[in-house]
Formats: C-alpha cells, sequence, structure tokens
C-alpha cells in the first residue's frame, strides 16, 4: 500500500490529489485545500508512511485498503455535514486500530532512519532550564509526537476530502475543528500522546492571552469561548502542521515542537490579523466640530443597510433539500435510477467551479416543478447540495428529452480566446406561430410599453424570459461534462466536448414553458 500525490492544481479551479495504490487498485483523494502547502515542499511527506505499511503483514494492508475504500463509498453517497461526519465515524475508528501509535512508535525505533534533533533534552531540569515543564517536549515525548505525526498522514487524504467537502457549509477557521471531531473519539484521538499535545497547546495558548484583556480577544467576538479555543487551536495545530510536517530530523535547527510553537504564536500573537487571540481595540465616538447640526449625520443614516434572510427561514429550505434524490423521484417518478446516479457522479467536477447564473435559473424551472423547492431556495443551499440540485436538473432534461437543456444546465463556459463560435443569437431559430399561441393562452399578461404607439405586437412574459435566457446562454462557449455515454448521443462524438448553443433553443425552452405551465413536464 503506498500514498502518492498524483496531481497538483496550478489554478484555483484545478484540484489537488493524493491516490492511495494497492493491489493494482488506486483510490483518489481530493486534498485542495492543502494545495498550497503540499506544491512548496521539498521532501515526499508520505515517506514514513508508506515504508511502514511496507512492513505491515499483506492481510492487514488488504483490511485497511477495504477500510479506505469504504470510506470513499461514504463521500459518494452522503454530501449533508452532519451526515457524512456521523457515516465517517465507525470506518475512521477501523482505520486508526489498524495503526497503533505504539506499533508505529516500534517502527521508528528499529526500522526507521528519523533523528531526534540534538536540542530536544532527555528530561526536564528546573531553575536550570527555560520556560516551565507544561510547556518543554523532553526527548521521549517528541519521539511520540513525531509518531503521532506519522499516524496522521494515515487520515490525511480522508481529512482533504472531508473538508474539500464541508468547506462551503462551515465557518471560515471551523474546518479543522470539524476534521478533528472525525479522530477525536478513536484510540489515536484519546492516546497519551495526542493528551500531552493538547495540553502543551492549552498552556502556550493561555500564557500569551494572560498578558491581555480576555473578554477582548478576537475569537470571544468570532463566537468561540475562552474553553473551547484551545481545543480549536489543537485541531488547527494537527490539520495544518502535524499531517505534513517535517519529521526526518535533518535540520537541527529546527523540531516539530519549535514548527507547533512558532504555529501557535503566530495564532495568539495580539494584533494579528490571522490570529485567533488579537484584542479588539474599543470604538469610541468621535465628535465634529465645525459643523452645522442639521448637516450632521445621523447615527442611524451611518448604519449600513442590510437585510438577510431570516436562519428560521433557511433552515427548512436546507431541511427539506437534504435529499435530492427523492426530490428527483417526485419530478420524474418513472426516471431510471442508472440515469440519476450517472448524473450525480458527472457533475462532481463542477466542484471548484462557480456556475452561471443562467444555469441556476435552469435548474430552478425543474426543481420548482410540482413545488418540490420555491424557486430562489437554490440560493440558500449549500455547495454540496447545489451540485445535487444541478445533477437531478440534468437527469430530468435528459429523462424528459430536454437533450440540449442538460448539457448546458451543467456545462462548464469556455473562454478561451482562441475558439471562436461562429452564429448569433438572431440566426437561432424563432419560436413557430402556433407555440407563440400556446405560449400567449398560458401567459396572458403583458408589460405594455409606454408612449402612443400602439401598432407593435408586444411579447409576453415567457417570450421575454426566453430571451433573456438566450442572451446569458450565448455569451459564451460551453465544455460539456454530461456523461460520456450522453456525449456521444448528443454529438455523435464521445471525445467531442466543446458545444454551442444549438439554433433550435427557443424552440426548446417555449416547450419547456408551456409544459411546465400546464402540468405536462
Amino acid at each position: 500500500m503506498k500514498l502518492r500525490i498524483s496531481r497538483i492544481g496550478l489554478t484555483d479551479n484545478n484540484l489537488t490529489e493524493v491516490a492511495l495504490e494497492h493491489g493494482g487498485e488506486s483510490l483518489e483523494w481530493n486534498i485542495s485545500e492543502f494545495k498550497n502547502i503540499v506544491r512548496n515542499l521539498d521532501y515526499d511527506v508520505f515517506d514514513q508512511i508508506n515504508q511502514y505499511w511496507a512492513r505491515m503483514p499483506p492481510e492487514r494492508q488488504d483490511e485497511a485498503y477495504a477500510v479506505y475504500a469504504e470510506i470513499r463509498d461514504v463521500f459518494r453517497e452522503c454530501y449533508e455535514t452532519h451526515a457524512l461526519t456521523r457515516r465517517l465515524h465507525a470506518p475512521v475508528a477501523r482505520l486508526c486500530e489498524l495503526h497503533p501509535l505504539e506499533d508505529i512508535r516500534h517502527w521508528i525505533a528499529f526500522y526507521s532512519n528519523l533523528r531526534c534533533p540534538d536540542d530536544v533534552k532527555d528530561e526536564f531540569v528546573p531553575y536550570e532550564m527555560p520556560g516551565t515543564r507544561d510547556g518543554t517536549y523532553v526527548r521521549e515525548e517528541y519521539e511520540w509526537l513525531v509518531a503521532l505525526s506519522i499516524a496522521l498522514r494515515v487520515i490525511f487524504p480522508v481529512w482533504g476530502e472531508f473538508i474539500a467537502r464541508i468547506r462551503a457549509e462551515v465557518p471560515t477557521g471551523w474546518k479543522e475543528f470539524y476534521a478533528w471531531q472525525l479522530l477525536a473519539a478513536t484510540g489515536l484521538g484519546q492516546s497519551p500522546p495526542m493528551e500531552r499535545l493538547r495540553g502543551y497547546v492549552e498552556y502556550w495558548s493561555r500564557v500569551g492571552a494572560g498578558r491581555h484583556d480576555v473578554e477582548k480577544s478576537a475569537h470571544v467576538f468570532r463566537g468561540i469561548s475562552t474553553e473551547d479555543y484551545p481545543t480549536l487551536l489543537t485541531a488547527l495545530v494537527l490539520v495544518r502542521k502535524l499531517t505534513i510536517a517535517d519529521v526526518r530530523g535533518l535540520d537541527t535547527s529546527s523540531n516539530l515542537v519549535s514548527c507547533v510553537f512558532t504555529f501557535i504564536r503566530h495564532k495568539t500573537r495580539p494584533g494579528s490579523e490571522g490570529g485567533f487571540n488579537a484584542i479588539i481595540k474599543e470604538k469610541k465616538e468621535t465628535e465634529t466640530y465645525g459643523q452645522d447640526i442639521e448637516n450632521q449625520q445621523s447615527r442611524l443614516e451611518a448604519c449600513k443597510e442590510k437585510m438577510p434572510v431570516a436562519d428560521g427561514k433557511i433552515a427548512p429550505i436546507r431541511y427539506y433539500a437534504r435529499d435530492m434524490r427523492h426530490i428527483a423521484r417526485q419530478i420524474a417518478p418513472d426516471m431510471p435510477a442508472d440515469c440519476l446516479e450517472m448524473s450525480f457522479e458527472s457533475v462532481k467536477v463542477l466542484e471548484h467551479v462557480r456556475e452561471r447564473k443562467v444555469q441556476m435559473t435552469l435548474t430552478m424551472y425543474v426543481l420548482q416543478y410540482r413545488k418540490q423547492l420555491q424557486p430562489r431556495a437554490l440560493f440558500h443551499l449549500p455547495r454540496a447540495s447545489i451540485l445535487q440540485a444541478f445533477a437531478v436538473a440534468q437527469a430530468v432534461y435528459w429523462h424528459k428529452g430536454y437533450r440540449e437543456l442538460a448539457a448546458l444546465v451543467s456545462a462548464l463556459p469556455v473562454s478561451d480566446a482562441d475558439v471562436m463560435y461562429l452564429g448569433s443569437l438572431e440566426a437561432r431559430s424563432k419560436i413557430p406561430a402556433a407555440m407563440i399561441a400556446e405560449l400567449e393562452r398560458w401567459f396572458p399578461y403583458r408589460r405594455m410599453p409606454g408612449g402612443k404607439s400602439k401598432t407593435a405586437r408586444v411579447p409576453t412574459c415567457a417570450e421575454l424570459a426566453i430571451d433573456d435566457v438566450v442572451r446569458q446562454l450565448g455569451e459564451t462557449g460551453w465544455r460539456l461534462t454530461l456523461p460520456p455515454e450522453w456525449v456521444a448521443e448528443l454529438t455523435r462524438n464521445p471525445r467531442e466536448r466543446h458545444y454551442a448553443v444549438p439554433g433550435n433553443i427557443r424552440i426548446k425552452l417555449a416547450q419547456l414553458s408551456i409544459a411546465l405551465a400546464s402540468r405536462s413536464f
């Protein structure tokens, strides 16, 4: 069994992945959250865990790989954060049981070439050494910390995929805390080396805060209590530092403990923009002199108007959208299950791509049918649910025969200046007269123009909406993300994924409008 970085994204939209290889098979894990870190490493972060696995019995390797495969299946089946966390607890615990910390410590002592830095002392001598016992690691504790760092490499791909999945749902700064919850109840999470690290982090975080007014610390204003703050900081140390730390001991001027200490001090130093422990200065009112009282701005006028949607309205929307497969079955009961699953698999490439507004509109047309979701509810869903909504819209459009719309709802906009897309919006087929009459029957209301001239025909609201959608679709070219089988059926070439808006797009949108209005979709 072996871990290796298989892909490093060079832009924000590119994935960074790590591959777990075993017995001719491979599992890919998204670690884009650590992209900037792994890109600049000058050492193989997985060298030690790969060496440890090389000495592991083949039967145990097979068992560990099976657990990894089970975890990968959970990521494919579950999108909601709390359900995903609940499903991952058991397999992560089994993965830790297959990699006992004592076994890794034994491997370090007898089979590795790791060195303990010279400045790490065998024991702590009060009054002769600076600092305190709680804030100092001795040699034996340091060796256990190295073992802990190597053990975290086992969880690293799981953490990477987990954080990539929840990053859009959880507040900034809390991703690592949620990742730590996967490990907290395991034997590794409750081991003595982990408790020692937690005590070390808590000591140095409180030493930094003790010199200042804790009630004015930035983390308190962010909703993090002084009791929870050390736990959050420990999670940051584990996920951001120890998982990828250099444990070789080649540089005597920098060791694992100093790396952790520097990170803690950076996060807790007062006045740091990135520090949770920065002190918030008291905001004092300033009076303006030399101005007429009538011309002075009132306090109410100085406040920025902000009218967010209440959480009480967003919560039920997210609750009803938690199972998009159920919504798909309500919209299209006769749709084959494999059609929906193929669609769910294909939209995963959109995870780090920002969709166009027109694609959200096309998705709303499907989801509001049979009142499954309110039209604008899509804007209040987490990223994972939005991707599932795209998958449902794509599958339903394809099943109902609107294959051009299925292609466009999940396509990637092409911004390559070297690619020219011929044709204009005006050249595309106009809506036939019979269909116009049908639209007028279902959408009789019009917005009458101003002025005295009444001779020109006023289009219906449906026609105006269709023109607006066509205009937005025609602003760019598109690259298909449909399953290969569907691409072959649409373009007659499974490798041809460049796609221009078809000429009959207005007719297709008119057919969709009539079908939705007549409840025959």
